[in-house]
Protein backbone atom coordinates (compact mmCIF):
# COMPACT_ATOMS: atom_id res chain seq x y z
CA UNK A 1 0.00 0.00 0.00
CA UNK A 2 1.41 3.66 -1.05
CA UNK A 3 2.31 6.04 1.61
CA UNK A 4 -0.96 8.33 -0.14
CA UNK A 5 -3.16 5.74 0.33
CA UNK A 6 -1.96 5.00 4.06
CA UNK A 7 -1.88 8.63 5.13
CA UNK A 8 -5.45 8.85 3.12
CA UNK A 9 -6.95 5.62 5.65
CA UNK A 10 -5.42 7.43 8.37
CA UNK A 11 -7.27 10.73 8.06
CA UNK A 12 -10.82 9.64 5.97
CA UNK A 13 -11.30 6.28 6.57
CA UNK A 14 -11.21 2.97 4.56
CA UNK A 15 -14.50 3.30 2.41
CA UNK A 16 -13.91 6.98 1.32
CA UNK A 17 -10.30 5.63 0.03
CA UNK A 18 -11.71 2.66 -1.88
CA UNK A 19 -13.95 5.19 -3.26
CA UNK A 20 -11.04 7.45 -4.06
CA UNK A 21 -9.11 4.44 -6.08
CA UNK A 22 -12.07 3.55 -7.54
CA UNK A 23 -13.00 7.01 -9.08
CA UNK A 24 -9.26 7.28 -9.91
CA UNK A 25 -9.59 3.80 -12.10
CA UNK A 26 -12.77 5.11 -13.62
CA UNK A 27 -11.69 8.77 -14.88
CA UNK A 28 -8.48 6.33 -16.31
CA UNK A 29 -10.39 3.39 -17.97
CA UNK A 30 -13.93 5.45 -18.74
CA UNK A 31 -12.90 9.14 -19.27
CA UNK A 32 -9.32 8.28 -20.87
CA UNK A 33 -7.69 10.57 -18.19
CA UNK A 34 -4.06 10.10 -18.99
CA UNK A 35 -2.45 11.62 -16.47
CA UNK A 36 -4.43 9.71 -14.11
CA UNK A 37 -4.25 6.23 -15.68
CA UNK A 38 0.05 7.62 -15.58
CA UNK A 39 0.23 8.24 -11.76
CA UNK A 40 -2.02 4.95 -10.99
CA UNK A 41 0.52 2.79 -12.91
CA UNK A 42 3.26 4.85 -11.16
CA UNK A 43 1.50 3.98 -7.88
CA UNK A 44 1.63 0.30 -8.90
CA UNK A 45 5.08 0.16 -9.43
CA UNK A 46 5.96 2.18 -6.51
CA UNK A 47 4.24 -0.32 -4.20
CA UNK A 48 6.34 -1.90 -0.92
CA UNK A 49 5.36 -5.27 -3.19
CA UNK A 50 4.82 -3.46 -6.65
CA UNK A 51 1.62 -4.43 -9.03
CA UNK A 52 3.64 -4.89 -12.39
CA UNK A 53 0.83 -6.26 -14.20
CA UNK A 54 -1.73 -3.60 -13.12
CA UNK A 55 1.19 -1.15 -13.90
CA UNK A 56 1.83 -2.45 -17.29
CA UNK A 57 -2.18 -1.98 -17.54
CA UNK A 58 -2.44 1.65 -16.54
CA UNK A 59 0.84 2.74 -18.62
CA UNK A 60 0.06 1.08 -21.61
CA UNK A 61 -3.17 3.19 -21.50
CA UNK A 62 -1.71 6.50 -20.74
CA UNK A 63 1.29 5.41 -23.69
CA UNK A 64 -1.08 4.76 -26.05
CA UNK A 65 -1.73 8.40 -26.31
CA UNK A 66 2.04 8.95 -26.13
CA UNK A 67 2.22 10.64 -22.40
CA UNK A 68 6.42 10.28 -22.71
CA UNK A 69 6.97 9.33 -19.09
CA UNK A 70 4.33 6.53 -19.34
CA UNK A 71 5.99 5.13 -22.27
CA UNK A 72 9.46 5.28 -20.66
CA UNK A 73 8.47 3.93 -17.53
CA UNK A 74 6.38 1.22 -19.90
CA UNK A 75 9.49 0.20 -21.88
CA UNK A 76 11.77 -0.46 -19.05
CA UNK A 77 9.21 -2.88 -18.05
CA UNK A 78 8.85 -4.44 -21.02
CA UNK A 79 12.50 -4.64 -20.91
CA UNK A 80 13.19 -6.23 -17.81
CA UNK A 81 10.24 -8.58 -18.23
CA UNK A 82 8.43 -6.75 -15.48
CA UNK A 83 4.52 -7.83 -15.22
CA UNK A 84 5.20 -9.59 -18.42
CA UNK A 85 7.57 -11.42 -21.15
CA UNK A 86 10.81 -9.67 -21.99
CA UNK A 87 10.14 -7.49 -25.93
CA UNK A 88 12.91 -5.82 -26.86
CA UNK A 89 11.25 -5.03 -30.15
CA UNK A 90 8.44 -2.87 -28.16
CA UNK A 91 11.07 -1.66 -25.43
CA UNK A 92 12.45 -0.08 -28.23
CA UNK A 93 9.15 0.98 -29.81
CA UNK A 94 8.06 2.78 -26.49
CA UNK A 95 11.39 4.53 -25.57
CA UNK A 96 11.07 5.75 -28.97
CA UNK A 97 8.33 7.97 -28.22
CA UNK A 98 9.75 8.60 -24.75
CA UNK A 99 12.97 10.26 -26.38
CA UNK A 100 10.81 12.06 -29.15
CA UNK A 101 8.61 13.29 -25.98
CA UNK A 102 12.04 14.44 -24.40
CA UNK A 103 12.44 12.54 -22.00
CA UNK A 104 16.40 12.20 -21.93
CA UNK A 105 16.96 8.37 -20.08
CA UNK A 106 14.80 6.71 -22.46
CA UNK A 107 16.78 8.29 -25.36
CA UNK A 108 19.88 6.72 -23.48
CA UNK A 109 18.21 3.49 -23.10
CA UNK A 110 17.09 3.30 -26.50
CA UNK A 111 20.79 4.43 -27.31
CA UNK A 112 22.45 1.14 -25.67
CA UNK A 113 19.89 -1.18 -27.04
CA UNK A 114 20.86 0.15 -30.87
CA UNK A 115 24.84 0.01 -29.84
CA UNK A 116 24.80 -3.40 -28.20
CA UNK A 117 22.38 -5.02 -30.86
CA UNK A 118 20.13 -6.27 -27.93
CA UNK A 119 17.35 -7.79 -29.35
CA UNK A 120 17.32 -5.26 -32.24
CA UNK A 121 19.09 -4.46 -35.43
CA UNK A 122 22.39 -2.87 -33.83
CA UNK A 123 22.94 0.68 -35.38
CA UNK A 124 25.33 2.09 -33.66
CA UNK A 125 25.85 5.54 -35.42
CA UNK A 126 21.93 6.08 -34.27
CA UNK A 127 23.02 5.22 -30.90
CA UNK A 128 26.21 7.57 -30.79
CA UNK A 129 24.33 10.17 -32.13
CA UNK A 130 21.77 10.10 -29.29
CA UNK A 131 24.17 10.03 -26.44
CA UNK A 132 26.29 13.04 -27.88
CA UNK A 133 22.84 14.76 -27.45
CA UNK A 134 22.28 13.45 -23.78
CA UNK A 135 25.46 13.61 -22.69
CA UNK A 136 25.49 17.34 -23.81
CA UNK A 137 22.13 18.34 -22.80
CA UNK A 138 21.05 20.05 -19.93
CA UNK A 139 21.03 17.75 -17.93
CA UNK A 140 23.63 15.91 -18.95
CA UNK A 141 22.79 12.14 -19.06
CA UNK A 142 26.34 10.79 -17.27
CA UNK A 143 25.29 7.41 -18.64
CA UNK A 144 25.42 8.63 -22.00
CA UNK A 145 28.59 10.41 -21.78
CA UNK A 146 29.92 6.82 -20.50
CA UNK A 147 28.74 5.20 -23.28
CA UNK A 148 29.83 7.84 -25.96
CA UNK A 149 33.36 6.97 -24.33
CA UNK A 150 33.15 3.67 -24.80
CA UNK A 151 31.91 4.62 -28.48
CA UNK A 152 35.32 5.88 -28.80
CA UNK A 153 37.77 3.43 -27.20
CA UNK A 154 36.33 0.60 -29.35
CA UNK A 155 35.84 2.90 -32.77
CA UNK A 156 32.36 2.02 -33.24
CA UNK A 157 29.91 4.02 -34.66
CA UNK A 158 32.10 7.11 -34.78
CA UNK A 159 31.77 9.57 -37.04
CA UNK A 160 35.76 9.94 -38.33
CA UNK A 161 38.45 8.93 -35.79
CA UNK A 162 37.68 7.63 -32.35
CA UNK A 163 39.62 9.53 -29.99
CA UNK A 164 40.75 8.07 -26.80
CA UNK A 165 41.00 11.51 -25.58
CA UNK A 166 37.20 12.44 -26.48
CA UNK A 167 36.94 9.08 -24.72
CA UNK A 168 38.72 9.94 -21.26
CA UNK A 169 37.03 13.62 -21.62
CA UNK A 170 33.65 11.58 -21.84
CA UNK A 171 34.27 9.51 -18.80
CA UNK A 172 35.75 12.01 -16.85
CA UNK A 173 32.69 14.28 -16.97
CA UNK A 174 30.33 10.87 -15.83
CA UNK A 175 32.36 10.44 -13.19
CA UNK A 176 31.94 13.71 -11.70
CA UNK A 177 28.54 13.48 -11.82
CA UNK A 178 29.11 10.34 -9.80
CA UNK A 179 28.64 7.92 -12.33
CA UNK A 180 30.83 4.91 -11.11
CA UNK A 181 31.18 2.84 -14.20
CA UNK A 182 32.49 6.60 -15.82
CA UNK A 183 34.97 6.52 -12.85
CA UNK A 184 36.08 2.98 -13.96
CA UNK A 185 36.77 3.56 -17.35
CA UNK A 186 39.37 6.55 -16.26
CA UNK A 187 40.72 4.02 -14.13
CA UNK A 188 41.06 1.45 -16.73
CA UNK A 189 42.29 4.08 -19.66
CA UNK A 190 45.06 5.29 -16.93
CA UNK A 191 46.16 1.76 -15.93
CA UNK A 192 46.67 0.66 -19.55
CA UNK A 193 49.08 3.53 -19.93
CA UNK A 194 51.27 1.89 -17.56
CA UNK A 195 52.57 -0.48 -19.65
CA UNK A 196 52.91 2.23 -22.91
CA UNK A 197 54.31 5.25 -20.73
CA UNK A 198 56.68 3.41 -18.54
CA UNK A 199 58.04 6.74 -17.55
CA UNK A 200 54.81 7.69 -15.95
CA UNK A 201 54.08 4.77 -14.01
CA UNK A 202 54.04 5.52 -10.86
CA UNK A 203 51.57 8.74 -11.76
CA UNK A 204 49.39 6.52 -13.93
CA UNK A 205 48.91 4.49 -11.08
CA UNK A 206 47.98 6.57 -8.96
CA UNK A 207 45.21 8.20 -10.58
CA UNK A 208 43.83 4.75 -11.69
CA UNK A 209 44.01 4.00 -7.90
CA UNK A 210 42.08 7.12 -7.29
CA UNK A 211 39.36 6.77 -9.65
CA UNK A 212 38.98 3.30 -8.53
CA UNK A 213 38.54 3.98 -5.58
CA UNK A 214 35.90 7.15 -6.29
CA UNK A 215 33.96 4.33 -7.94
CA UNK A 216 34.22 1.94 -5.39
CA UNK A 217 32.53 4.18 -2.76
CA UNK A 218 29.78 5.26 -4.85
CA UNK A 219 28.78 1.77 -5.56
CA UNK A 220 30.73 -1.78 -4.39
CA UNK A 221 29.88 -3.23 -7.53
CA UNK A 222 32.58 -0.87 -9.51
CA UNK A 223 35.79 -0.02 -8.91
CA UNK A 224 36.49 -2.07 -6.11
CA UNK A 225 37.59 -5.13 -7.56
CA UNK A 226 39.83 -3.21 -10.06
CA UNK A 227 41.30 -1.29 -6.67
CA UNK A 228 41.93 -4.94 -5.38
CA UNK A 229 43.50 -6.54 -8.24
CA UNK A 230 45.86 -3.31 -8.43
CA UNK A 231 46.95 -4.24 -4.56
CA UNK A 232 46.91 -7.81 -5.43
CA UNK A 233 49.56 -7.42 -8.43
CA UNK A 234 51.75 -5.17 -7.09
CA UNK A 235 50.64 -2.32 -9.11
CA UNK A 236 50.76 0.64 -6.75
CA UNK A 237 53.82 2.46 -5.12
CA UNK A 238 52.20 0.72 -2.25
CA UNK A 239 50.49 -2.50 -2.11
CA UNK A 240 48.73 -4.33 0.22
CA UNK A 241 47.50 -7.94 0.48
CA UNK A 242 44.93 -6.93 3.18
CA UNK A 243 43.71 -3.98 1.63
CA UNK A 244 43.29 -6.12 -1.72
CA UNK A 245 41.71 -9.05 0.46
CA UNK A 246 38.90 -6.24 1.97
CA UNK A 247 38.01 -4.86 -1.56
CA UNK A 248 37.55 -8.60 -3.02
CA UNK A 249 35.19 -9.11 -0.02
CA UNK A 250 33.76 -5.23 -0.37
CA UNK A 251 33.04 -6.57 -4.36
CA UNK A 252 31.92 -10.05 -3.10
CA UNK A 253 28.92 -8.12 -1.58
CA UNK A 254 28.13 -6.92 -4.85
CA UNK A 255 29.41 -9.47 -7.48
CA UNK A 256 30.09 -12.37 -5.43
CA UNK A 257 31.11 -14.71 -8.70
CA UNK A 258 34.20 -12.51 -9.27
CA UNK A 259 34.30 -10.78 -6.00
CA UNK A 260 33.94 -13.90 -3.75
CA UNK A 261 36.10 -15.98 -5.86
CA UNK A 262 38.81 -13.93 -5.84
CA UNK A 263 38.93 -13.11 -1.87
CA UNK A 264 38.94 -16.91 -1.47
CA UNK A 265 42.46 -17.08 -4.09
CA UNK A 266 44.31 -14.41 -2.29
CA UNK A 267 43.06 -15.56 1.12
CA UNK A 268 44.48 -19.13 0.44
CA UNK A 269 47.63 -18.66 -1.02
CA UNK A 270 48.75 -15.08 0.55
CA UNK A 271 51.65 -15.12 3.73
CA UNK A 272 50.58 -11.76 4.81
CA UNK A 273 46.89 -12.94 5.85
CA UNK A 274 45.56 -14.84 8.46
CA UNK A 275 42.48 -15.98 6.84
CA UNK A 276 40.52 -19.46 8.37
CA UNK A 277 39.74 -22.09 6.27
CA UNK A 278 36.22 -21.69 7.34
CA UNK A 279 36.12 -18.41 6.13
CA UNK A 280 37.98 -19.31 2.57
CA UNK A 281 35.36 -21.91 2.06
CA UNK A 282 32.50 -20.15 2.92
CA UNK A 283 33.63 -17.54 -0.13
CA UNK A 284 33.87 -19.94 -2.41
CA UNK A 285 31.05 -21.24 -1.91
CA UNK A 286 29.30 -17.97 -2.39
CA UNK A 287 30.92 -17.72 -5.64
CA UNK A 288 30.04 -21.69 -6.88
CA UNK A 289 26.20 -21.04 -5.92
CA UNK A 290 26.28 -17.73 -7.92
CA UNK A 291 28.08 -19.66 -11.10
CA UNK A 292 31.75 -19.54 -10.84
CA UNK A 293 32.54 -23.19 -11.82
CA UNK A 294 36.22 -23.41 -10.43
CA UNK A 295 34.76 -22.00 -7.38
CA UNK A 296 33.04 -25.57 -7.21
CA UNK A 297 36.05 -27.61 -7.48
CA UNK A 298 38.01 -25.64 -5.08
CA UNK A 299 35.87 -25.54 -2.68
CA UNK A 300 36.45 -29.07 -2.10
CA UNK A 301 39.96 -29.17 -1.53
CA UNK A 302 42.06 -30.19 1.80
CA UNK A 303 41.02 -27.06 4.23
CA UNK A 304 44.80 -24.86 4.54
CA UNK A 305 45.82 -24.99 8.22
CA UNK A 306 44.37 -22.82 10.93
CA UNK A 307 46.01 -20.41 12.13
CA UNK A 308 47.26 -20.52 15.83
CA UNK A 309 44.91 -18.22 17.90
Amino acid sequence: MTRAVLVALALFGCDKVVDATTNQHDRCEKNKDIAVCFQLGKANLEQAIPNNTAARRYLSKACTFHHAEACNLLGTMVNTAKGGPRDPKRAAELFDIACKGRVATACVELGTMLFEGDGIAKDAERAVVMFQSTCGGEPAQPRACTALGRAHVQGDGIEGKPSLEVAERMFRKACAADHAPGCVEVGALFRTKTASRPQERSENQTTAMDFFHKACRIEPSQGCFELAEMHRDKELPEPSDHKASLLFQKACQADPTRGCFEAAELMSSSTRLDARSSEIESLYNLACDHGHTEACTKRSVTPREEPSP
